[in-house]
């Protein structure tokens, strides 16, 4: 009898490879999730020391790295249960860099800001992978939102 040809992709890998790559994103995500606890350690610490001129803006942007934690934990719990949110957090933190990046390195923040948004994307996007990210999608399709919102 012919067997059929295998390969690794991710329908035949072996289920311990397949959890422990998944594991590894995991942690990755909780690093991302540290990393961004950190930054809103530090938006508290520039919040208290902002004048009336900066005060909005710095809460406005701690106050983001909540969300930004809150996004980063659901990933790092269900990798592949949350459609679009990979590629949402992924597309702000590349955007945010590449605006870095053609910002250049007269502005301190913005230099200092994109290495680090640089690593949270690579860090994101290793995650992706190892989580098999995009698999969330199928439970969009298999849900069928539009068609549940019209009925």
């Amino acid at each position: 009898m012919n067997q059929p040809i295998q390969n690794k992709s991710a329908a035949t890998q072996s289920a311990p490879a397949l959890r422990l790559k998944d594991k590894i994103g995991r942690v990755l995500m909780t690093i991302v999730v540290l990393l961004t606890l950190a930054a809103f350690a530090d938006g508290v610490h520039r919040m208290v020391l902002a004048g009336p001129d900066r005060i909005w803006v710095e809460t406005w942007r701690t106050f983001g790295y909540v969300v930004f934690v809150g996004l980063f934990a659901l990933l790092a719990l269900r990798p592949r249960n949350m459609p679009a949110l990979w590629e949402l957090v992924m597309g702000h933190k590349l955007a945010v860099s590449i605006y870095g990046l053609w910002l250049g390195s007269e502005i301190l923040d913005a230099a200092i800001a994109t290495k680090i948004d640089l690593v949270l994307v690579s860090l994101i996007a290793l995650a992706w992978v190892l989580c098999r990210g995009w698999m969330a999608w199928s439970v969009w399709r298999a849900a069928d939102p539009i068609e549940e919102l019209l009925h």
